[in-house]
């Protein structure tokens, strides 16, 4: 929150304070009814580290409770996560289907950072796959520079160096990005810079140049600002293509002080577009239209068996693979799954940490997936009455339903607190007998009773 003018008066050493500032400025209509989650992206100034869980959110972070191995997978499979630390995991990027399916509602971004899920592939966050052809490593790195009070990410490509970025071109895109020399060399040595793209259709040999442009703003006032330019890709909708980015001396073949850069290089519409911004501050919140609820129906399985993680993993990372209408399980159910209808609900009636109470109705017999993790100690009654709770997707909770309308209860009763109170309680006992013991000995020693008979006289 510290980078966001629109925050800046709240004090965020006062938990109360930031909590009120917050919900003051919500439109009440518009707040959520439902349990959602969020989750932060490449973030070191909003909500860093387990500062979601401080202010009541709720994240994908505080679900992984010490980092379960079993969750720790299923995040890896996201092929989004960046590192895990205790009890937290970081995402370099949202939504993969397998986060949608954790009800990740809102991603917070950080400034610069763009997640792919707007429909935009930011070639920043791509350069660790992208192919390098350079003499010196140090030529290419990210930096951010400010040009006429405007600061933008900036992909530094000191010339004579190529960049490549293998892409798949399925529906009208655009490249769009700014160049320009950092203003720190515009009085140095140096004759300028020209700035290439090609294009390399797979199975191809013979590059398509895309556009060419000679800057040196050392020389010519007018390139001392960025230089906008975007280049259509859709003649090459549905191919296989190498995307080239090339920087080159000028004329003179002088690369003295030649510090050009690409700034905040992208493909719009490169993606299907799943989140929409609905905050748009230095820190960015996106919606994510693509987020299954934390409850939902489904009438397809694939069943493994119990344990068997490797195979649970194979079939959650296959490419048609669609958590909103299939689960995989492992064990087996109560009966057979019926044919799912639109008009199958589940409606949450109270939701805590520790006890979960949820309506459903379905047509035909289905499976009740909630997205919660998995864990000793759980139960599950459906009306009333005690049912097995099913392995889900490697670490959610899977109930199965009849037709019918149901309630769901979900209650937390951890074996170990049992075993506590029974340990407990018979310590409290002992320690009873024990005092009444210690009393009655107390008791002899202080008032002795004379118990022989007297002799008559």
């Amino acid at each position: 929150c510290k980078n966001d003018p629109s925050l800046e008066n709240i004090n965020v050493k006062d938990q109360n304070i930031l909590q009120v500032n917050v919900r003051v400025s919500l439109n009440t209509e518009n707040l959520e009814q439902e349990p959602y989650r969020i989750i932060n992206i490449n973030s070191n100034s909003i909500l860093p580290g387990m500062a979601p869980e401080l202010y009541h959110f709720p994240t994908v972070s505080g679900y992984s409770s010490w980092v379960l191995e079993r969750y720790s997978a299923y995040a890896d499979l996201t092929q989004d996560r960046a590192q895990t630390t205790i009890n937290h995991v970081n995402f370099n990027d949202c939504c993969h289907p397998l986060l949608d399916a954790l009800n990740v509602k809102y991603v917070y971004a950080s400034p610069g950072t763009l997640p792919s899920s707007t429909g935009t592939f930011s070639l920043l966050s791509g350069l660790p796959h992208a192919q390098i052809e350079t003499d010196l490593a140090e030529n290419v790195y990210i930096t951010a520079w400010t040009i006429n009070e405007t600061t933008q990410a900036v992909l530094y490509q000191h010339p004579t160096t190529r960049i490549t970025y293998d892409l798949n071109i399925k529906r009208p895109t655009i490249f769009s990005t700014s160049i320009a020399i950092d203003p720190a060399a515009w009085d140095k040595e140096g004759d300028g810079v020209l700035f290439k793209v090609y294009a390399l259709r797979e199975g191809e040999t013979e590059t398509d140049l895309l556009f060419s442009h000679y800057i040196d703003p050392k020389n010519t006032l007018a390139d001392r600002d960025w230089i906008p330019i975007e280049v259509d890709l859709s003649p090459y909708i549905g191919d296989k293509l190498s995307l080239i980015l090339q920087t080159d001396p000028g004329p003179n073949g002088d690369n003295s002080f030649d510090w050009a850069g690409w700034a905040e290089p992208r493909l719009i519409n490169y993606y299907p577009r799943t989140l929409e911004l609905i905050y748009d501050g230095p820190n960015k919140i996106y919606k994510n239209t693509q987020a299954l609820p934390r409850g939902w129906i489904v009438h397809q399985i694939t069943q493994v068996a119990a344990g068997d993680i490797e195979a649970v993993k194979a079939y959650l990372s296959a490419d048609d693979y669609n958590p909103a209408i299939e689960a995989v399980v492992e064990g087996s159910l109560a009966g057979e799954l019926g044919a799912a209808h639109t008009d199958d609900k589940v409606h949450f009636i109270s939701y805590s940490p520790e006890h979960v109470v949820l309506e459903a109705k379905i047509q035909e017999p289905g499976l009740l997936v909630l997205s919660d993790v998995i864990y000793p100690g759980w139960e599950v009654y459906v009306d009333g009455n005690e049912q097995p709770i099913i392995t889900t997707n490697l670490i959610m909770r899977g109930v199965y339903l009849s037709g019918g309308e149901h309630q769901i209860e979900f209650v937390y009763k951890p074996a170990m607190f049992y075993r506590g109170l029974v340990i407990t309680g018979v310590t409290l006992f002992l320690i009873f007998v024990a005092l009444l013991w210690s009393m009655r000995r107390y008791l002899i020693n202080a008032f002795p009773i004379n118990h022989r008979p007297t002799k008559p006289q």
